[in-house]
């Protein structure tokens, strides 16, 4: 099964090392509503769900990502739980996959040392000084 392709605002962000053209991506389809099985969790899985749309940014977002975004959001609610129940084996199972789940979305903390933060002027200034 091939890798799935990723978008050119994140190839962008990461650096062209081959230096030939970045294709156009599909224009976005618009973000993902919450699913009915999101809302049935209550206004915090909302409210997750929209956390998690702005932390992913809505150029990269497609109507596809639906289904991931509310894996994620009911594997967060569920470590929730089982961390209030004390179940320390299911949080440990549950942290695994939600990790894996946000380095699908692109938010993991292993995603963000790919990318290269766009200078501003002012960081053009003497850095030591």
């Amino acid at each position: 099964m091939p890798r799935p392709r990723k978008p050119s605002l994140i190839r962008q962000l990461e650096g062209n090392r081959s230096f030939r053209p970045i294709p156009e991506d599909l224009p976005p389809d618009g973000v993902p509503r919450p699913s009915d099985a999101v809302r049935a969790l209550g206004k915090d899985a909302v409210r997750d769900w929209r956390r998690l749309v702005k932390q992913v940014g809505t150029a990269l977002l497609r109507q596809q990502d639906g289904r991931l975004l509310e894996l994620a959001v009911l594997l967060r609610h569920h470590l929730l739980s089982a961390h209030r129940e004390g179940d320390r084996r299911f949080v440990v199972q549950l942290s695994g996959r939600y990790q894996q789940v946000l380095k699908q979305l692109g938010i993991g903390p292993g995603e963000r040392v790919k990318y290269t933060p766009p200078m501003s002027d002012k960081d053009d200034d003497d850095l030591l000084g």
